[in-house]
């Protein structure tokens, strides 16, 4: 039986990268990038993220899916675009 090479740079095999690009595109949406950002940060950058992107603090103990759609989004909009305003003050 052959094996599956993993892809380069990722930690998941050509079968599962498949499977769930497969299953992205019965649902119709793609992978949201932030989530992890989200569940690993601290309760402290979680408030700093709510504040960057003009919602309650209260948000930080939700899980990400536990936001609405629209808090989800000004988060992601708001913080990536501190984070290219950042590089962009550090010269990176």
């Amino acid at each position: 039986m052959p094996t599956v090479q993993p892809i380069k740079g990722s930690n998941m095999n050509l079968e599962a990268r498949s499977a769930l690009d497969e299953c992205y595109r019965i649902l119709g949406t793609t992978p949201d990038k932030f989530r992890n950002l989200w569940t690993q940060s601290s309760p402290n950058e979680r408030r700093v993220f709510c504040i960057i992107a003009g919602i309650s603090p209260h948000y930080i103990d939700f899980d990400w899916l536990g936001l609405q759609d629209e808090h989800r989004q000004r988060i992601t909009m708001k913080v990536s675009g501190m984070h290219k305003w950042l590089n962009n003050r550090l010269g990176k």
